[in-house]
């Protein structure tokens, strides 16, 4: 290898030899193509049977017809029977989940022609078939004055009639925490199947229902909402039990006979603040073919648990292990008259614009979202996903694909593809739309080719050497293997290094090693082409770009901060203008800053009369709780922005900052900690237990956290103010915690940052820097582990922030290096699973979610030009 630092573009060529890999376009085997047709189901289709028959056979592969029985038969569904399996209607049988899954994770293949199959779900009545939000009359309807009785102390405003002419609106001048209505109900019969209603809004994008039986059962379903009117059904098979206690109430599925009331709400950590309003008419219960309880008693994955999982977490009751493929977003459908390639990837990039003779509905097909839990840990698909056509009018930002592919690796790495249209109603046989029928036949031999790329991501780690190293490699694998000689084509595009090997290499060995000082780590790319001769067949590639993805991520942040708060959990949201500080000083951008300022007035605004900052929630019926480790983050973030204020705006803030130091103080106890603040739960006791109203708890020594939360501001602000005093007892509150806890990580190691910045003392910062290599390091230093997501719901990206700081300040330890480039590359890079392009734009962001942007925009941002977000500190 040779390294020439003016050379700034690599082209490499070689050949892969794969044991035993299969035929290639121009090679192929007679593709077997399983096409499901069913004359029942024919208005859940756009294309005649006979229509769609001749398109696949005009692929040159063999078709086989299959039934809705034949779905759910391991003997016909198979992958030595079918390679391809097409979905021609927007239905599935319910109880297909388990061989559909396992035909996929075998190599199986999947077409979906027709909107979601997985929304519509059919069960057998005799010979029937019949799906579940088919309803056959109406149970009861629900309309007129004095409905909405019911609510929690935060209740929304409600008014009108229900109906066509005057329906209910449903509003809230300043959303709460969560705030709902509901109405009562009883009397129904246990045949009612659905709660039934329209709905529409400008102002929020999704309403939690609530369901509760006369015993407390509670059920969650959460709805999509859009400015448009739509009818929602929803199937009682698709409420989901939450916060369920042991022997307290119906587990499995609501018995409408008890039902005793239906709560319309919204969650402000998910729709975010400010005033909200809906407007919904028409509701009824109905009854149907498939009644409550069936979907329940034979175990079927119902439509909705994904979304209601989304928000709550585990306090949704475990429900079947079925699952469906994750292919479509929970939103609402979108009206569309035209779509555009998205030039770039395979199978797009020569495919023309499509009109449509009329509007059509579409869902919306995205990458698999990063999944955190009520736990913090997280769930991620490395799926590739290949977004094929998108919607032209562009209103929901990167959710907007209605055709896209989605490739995963499978069992033994055979491979699986996905391909899906979103669109309702879509004929494939007019002959306006001809280029999607050209586009069904590449699909189809993209599939026969055998042979995908799964993965193009960089590998960064410690090699033998003790040297940070990157090793670059392509995952790939597939079904069809004969021993093919492919050829691959990579172009690297990095600032300081050149290759100008040709390397043969076997499977999916690493092609290039480089250590890592060698190569310019925060920004590449990489591009992987995959060809059959002069035929590509296959391109992937992986982009990191840190300076774009921060601009990107502080645009977005602009945006959600109109109203001087982002999440509205101001802990996370401290972060978030810390952010914004750091891009200030990066691009210049006077929004920035002002969005930032912005931030800090509204936390002076609501600071309470005692000092204490409010925390974006913890207002109770029992009263208002307010920890001191959350105001301590807010401390941080408004110590930061004082740095940048005119001398009488300054002052405000640090007025606001000593009235938070002064209540902090207040609940010191005499062994050196701080308590936990105003609190409706005792945690200073164990196990924790219910207090009647709100009150001082203490507990310093059980909660230590206090302390680690709040060094960081108290050394922020007593350094700005220069108070000797102030910093004397903010270097033994450091000392306190140090003595107690050998492991650092999140706020905890972001304060000790502070300290080893701020000490003027070189026995302190001697300290400082030993106890960060000792209790941070280590631990950030698993390399099996990627802990920016894995740990504590994503709170560990701030950590990022941290590592950057010891390696330029403390010690340039290789393996933080390695560490630092891994999240780098997994944060920033739009192709990562775990990017923060999978949540920009997003308006439906939950805590977790606002809390790893918020969090790992600061390690960006040191990562491009370190101590950037510590300017101006002193």
């Amino acid at each position: 290898m040779r390294y020439n630092l003016s050379i700034k573009i690599i082209s490499i060529i070689f050949l892969i030899v794969l044991s035993g890999l299969g035929n290639l376009y121009g090679q192929q085997a007679t593709i077997r193509i399983g096409l499901w047709q069913d004359g029942d189901l024919s208005k859940w289709g756009g294309t005649e049977a006979s229509d769609l028959k001749r398109l696949f056979e005009e692929t040159g592969g063999k078709i086989a017809l299959l039934s809705t029985d034949d779905l759910l038969l391991e003997e016909k569904l198979n992958t030595k029977n079918v390679n391809i399996l097409v979905l021609p209607y927007a239905a599935y049988p319910a109880i297909g989940s388990k061989v559909l899954n396992q035909f996929l994770s075998h190599g199986g293949n999947l077409i979906v022609l027709e909107g979601n199959p997985f929304n519509r779900l059919l069960f057998k009545d005799g010979k029937k078939w019949m799906p579940s939000d088919l309803f056959s009359s109406v149970e009861r309807e629900l309309n007129g004055k004095g409905r909405w009785s019911l609510g929690v102390s935060d209740r929304l405003m409600t008014e009108g009639l229900g109906t066509v002419v005057d329906p209910y609106i449903l509003s809230a001048k300043k959303l709460g925490g969560y705030t709902d209505a509901g109405f009562p109900v009883s009397g129904l019969s246990s045949a009612t199947s659905a709660f039934v209603f329209e709905i529409r809004s400008n102002h929020t994008h999704a309403i939690i229902l609530e369901a509760r039986e006369k015993d407390g059962s509670r059920w969650k379903h959460v709805v999509s909402v859009s400015p448009q009117w739509k009818e929602i059904r929803v199937h009682f098979g698709s409420f989901y039990p939450y916060a369920a206690k042991k022997g307290a109430g119906s587990l499995s599925y609501i018995r409408p006979e008890l039902l005793k009331a239906i709560y319309f709400g919204m969650l402000r950590s998910g729709v975010g603040s400010g005033s909200k309003h809906f407007e919904v008419r028409n509701m009824r219960f109905m009854k149907g073919a498939v009644g409550p309880g069936i979907p329940a008693r034979m175990d079927v994955p119902m439509p909705g648990r994904q979304a209601v999982e989304r928000v709550y977490g585990n306090l949704i009751a475990k429900g079947t292990e079925e699952k469906w493929p994750q292919m479509f977003v929970d939103a609402p459908l979108v009206n569309l008259s035209k779509i555009a390639p998205n030039t770039g990837y395979i199978l797009a990039n020569n495919l023309p614009q499509v009109n449509f003779k009329r509007s059509l509905e579409s869902w919306l097909l995205e990458a698999p979202l990063i999944k955190f839990n009520s736990k913090g840990s997280v769930l991620k698909t490395k799926e590739r996903f290949i977004p094929i056509y998108s919607d032209l009018n562009g209103n929901f930002g990167a959710r907007e694909t209605v055709a896209a592919i989605f490739i995963s690796s499978g069992k033994g790495g055979r491979g699986n593809v996905k391909f899906a249209f979103g669109l309702n109603g879509l004929n494939l046989a007019d002959r306006n739309v001809s280029p999607l029928r050209n586009l069904i036949h590449q699909v189809v031999s993209y599939i026969n080719s055998g042979v995908y790329l799964f993965d193009a991501s960089p590998s960064f780690h410690m090699n033998s050497n003790a040297q940070a190293e990157i090793s670059l490699h392509t995952a790939f694998g597939g079904t069809q293997i004969a021993n093919p000689k492919l050829k691959f084509r990579s172009v690297v595009k990095s600032a300081n290094f050149e290759l100008v090997d040709t390397v043969q290499v076997s499977g999916n060995t690493p092609w290039f090693k480089s250590p890592i000082d060698g190569f310019n780590w925060r920004n590449y790319t990489i591009q992987n082409e995959l060809y059959n001769g002069k035929q590509m067949t296959d391109q992937i590639e992986w982009k990191v770009d840190v300076r774009t993805a921060v601009r990107d991520l502080s645009d977005f942040l602009v945006k959600a901060g109109r109203s001087g708060k982002f999440s509205g959990v101001y802990f996370v949201d401290s972060r978030g203008a810390r952010t914004l500080l750091g891009a200030y000083e990066l691009f210049g951008d006077n929004r920035y800053l002002e969005t930032a300022i912005k931030w800090a007035n509204v936390m002076m605004a609501e600071q309470r009369e005692d000092g204490g900052y409010r925390m974006g929630y913890g207002i109770t019926s029992k009263g208002e709780e307010c920890y001191v480790a959350d105001g301590g983050e807010i401390a941080l973030g408004i110590a930061r922005i004082a740095a940048y204020m005119e001398k009488k705006e300054q002052a405000k803030l640090l007025h606001s900052l000593k009235r938070y130091m002064d209540f902090r103080a207040g609940f010191r106890v005499s062994t050196g900690g701080i308590g936990v603040g105003w609190c409706i739960q005792d945690y200073s006791a164990r196990p924790i237990v219910p207090l009647p109203k709100a009150a001082r708890v203490y507990g310093a020594e059980r909660n230590i956290y206090t302390i680690s939360c709040t060094l960081g501001a108290s050394w922020a602000y007593y350094s700005f103010i220069k108070d000797t005093a102030g910093i004397r007892t903010t270097i033994k509150d450091g000392g306190w915690y140090q003595s107690r806890s050998p492991l650092l990580t999140g706020a905890a190691a972001e304060s000790y940052i502070y300290a080893h910045k701020l000490s003027t003392s070189k026995v302190l910062k001697d300290q400082y820097a030993n106890y960060l290599l000792a209790a941070l390091v280590p631990e950030r230093a698993k390399n099996n582990l990627s802990w920016w997501v894995d740990v504590n719901g994503g709170r560990a990206s701030l950590d990022l922030h941290s590592l950057v700081y010891v390696y330029e300040n403390i010690k340039k330890d290789s393996r933080i290096l390695a560490q630092m480039s891994r999240a780098v590359s997994a944060i920033a890079s739009e192709q990562s699973a775990e990017s923060i392009y999978r949540l920009i734009g997003r308006d439906d962001l939950q805590f977790n979610e606002w809390v790893y942007l918020c969090y790992s925009g600061l390690g960006l941002l040191e990562a491009i030009e370190p101590g950037i977000t510590l300017r101006k500190i002193i």
